[in-house]
C-alpha cells in the first residue's frame, strides 16, 4: 500500500486555509485581491531570493571540487615524476652494477 507524502497533507491544509480566509475576508473584494497579489509578490521574491541561495551555494561547492581536483591531479603529476624519476635511478643503478659485474 503506498503511503501518501507528508507535504501533501501540509499543502492540503495550507489550502484549505486561503480557502477558509477568503470565504470569511472581512475586507472588500477589491481589497482582499489587492492584498493576495502583494502577498502573492512577496511570497515569489522570497522563493526568487532563496533559488539565487542555493545557486550560488551550488556554484561555491562546484568551484570548491574543482580546485580541490585540481590539487589532487597536481599531487599525482607529482607523484608519478618522482616515481619516473626513481625508476630511472634504479634502472642506472642496475645497469652501472651489471656493467662492473660484467667487466
Amino acid at each position: 500500500m503506498k503511503q501518501t507524502h507528508p507535504l501533501v497533507y501540509f499543502f492540503l491544509g495550507v489550502g484549505a486555509g486561503i480557502a477558509a480566509g477568503l470565504l470569511w475576508a472581512p475586507g472588500a473584494g477589491e481589497d482582499t485581491r489587492s492584498m493576495l497579489r502583494s502577498k502573492a509578490r512577496d511570497g515569489g521574491k522570497t522563493v526568487q531570493r532563496a533559488a539565487q541561495n542555493v545557486r550560488d551555494s551550488v556554484q561555491d561547492a562546484m568551484e570548491r571540487g574543482a580546485k580541490s581536483v585540481e590539487r589532487g591531479m597536481d599531487q599525482a603529476d607529482a607523484a608519478v615524476a618522482s616515481g619516473h624519476k626513481a625508476a630511472t635511478a634504479a634502472v642506472r643503478s642496475a645497469v652501472k652494477t651489471v656493467n662492473e659485474a660484467t667487466s
